[in-house]
């Protein structure tokens, strides 16, 4: 079925509502690394690989996992993601991710690069896209890599140098300033290719209007010859669907990344938060997104405003009444 302009249009707007959202949290970097098959050593061995950049070593990092890339079904290379950040805004920045994947196909064909990205979560597709859509520059839009290119660094980190540049010195000379041309090419460069963005929130809103441009280009090739919605067709009925409705993982998706409801998502009894998306509290024991991300979330909140009211008894105890009563969320969970 040929696809629904205005329903496009709705969700497009929902998607940058999402990233739109991230804007109170701070810019949350973000670094991309491809590597040959066997050349992941250099990020180290530990649970939480580290990237060979300078500014990217520090606590703040956070590595969001490894995918290999595949051709002809081997793996020829793979790629790392790490942003810089708390942890709730990049979690709510994946989900942002997730839901913006099924934009990336047209995304690349708007700037021509390959259509389909050769990653296999949908965040990791939309990543990876805005990188790569980063580093080629579409004209008349300000979506940018950090430094102006795909980058390598020296063995050790300390130097780095464009792609484009090392290519260009190798083919026409040195530099003017020789000094500087040949303090980079005297260096040992990993194999290791980095793509870095400045903040991936923008980034991501940045790519957003190549698809809010192209999109009407692809519904149009999409129609039929007469240019008609296949329900508008002649002779041609138009489909009948029945709407299941959103899913209980989607409603809570939605409520989580609505900021006037983050609170209330993070401390409200699960009877309440059932209430709140129209289900009965059991939905939630097949819930992925609650059992793996809200469920952690929670505790720790509930660990948090605990620690408060200690403060206070502690305060009230010693005479100290200048702290702020905490929610009492020690009832059970469930109550």
């Amino acid at each position: 079925m040929p696809p629904d302009p205005a329903l496009l249009d709705r969700t497009l707007a929902s998607i940058r509502s999402n990233f739109e959202s991230l804007r109170r949290f701070d810019p949350i970097p973000a670094l991309m690394a491809e590597s040959p098959t066997g050349q992941r050593e250099e990020f180290g061995s530990g649970k939480s690989p580290v990237p060979s950049v300078p500014a990217w070593n520090h606590s703040a990092c956070r590595w969001l996992g490894s995918s290999s890339i595949l051709e002809g079904g081997k793996p020829v290379a793979g790629r790392d993601l790490w942003v810089a950040g708390k942890d709730l805004p990049i979690d709510r920045l994946k989900l942002a991710a997730e839901a913006a994947a099924g934009f990336a196909v047209v995304l690349r064909e708007s700037v021509g690069i390959p259509k389909l990205p050769r990653a296999g979560d949908p965040w990791n597709r939309w990543f990876w896209t805005v990188f790569e859509v980063a580093a080629a520059e579409p004209p008349y839009s300000v979506l940018r890599l950090k430094g102006g290119g795909v980058f390598r660094t020296a063995v050790g980190g300390v130097v780095r140098a464009s792609v484009s540049e090392l290519e260009g010195f190798k083919k026409h000379g040195l530099p003017p300033d020789e000094i500087v041309g040949a303090l980079i090419l005297s260096q040992d460069y990993s194999p290791v290719l980095y793509w870095e963005l400045k903040d991936f929130v923008e980034a991501s809103l940045w790519a957003l209007d190549l698809v809010a441009v192209a999109l009407p280009a692809v519904i149009d090739r999409e129609r039929g010859p007469d240019k008609a919605l296949a329900g508008d067709r002649p002779g041609e009925p138009a489909e009948e669907s029945k709407s299941r409705g959103p899913t209980t993982e989607q409603r809570l998706q939605a409520l989580y990344l609505n900021p006037e409801k983050l609170d209330f998502v993070l401390e409200a009894s699960e009877k309440e938060l059932a209430k709140e998306i129209g289900r009965e509290s059991g939905a939630f024991s097949n819930c992925d997104f609650f059992q793996e991300t809200l469920k952690p979330l929670r505790a720790k909140r509930r660990a948090e405003i605990r620690a408060g009211k200690r403060r206070v008894k502690g305060a009230q105890k010693w005479g100290h009444f200048d702290s702020t009563a905490a929610r009492d969320v020690d009832a059970d969970e469930n109550h």
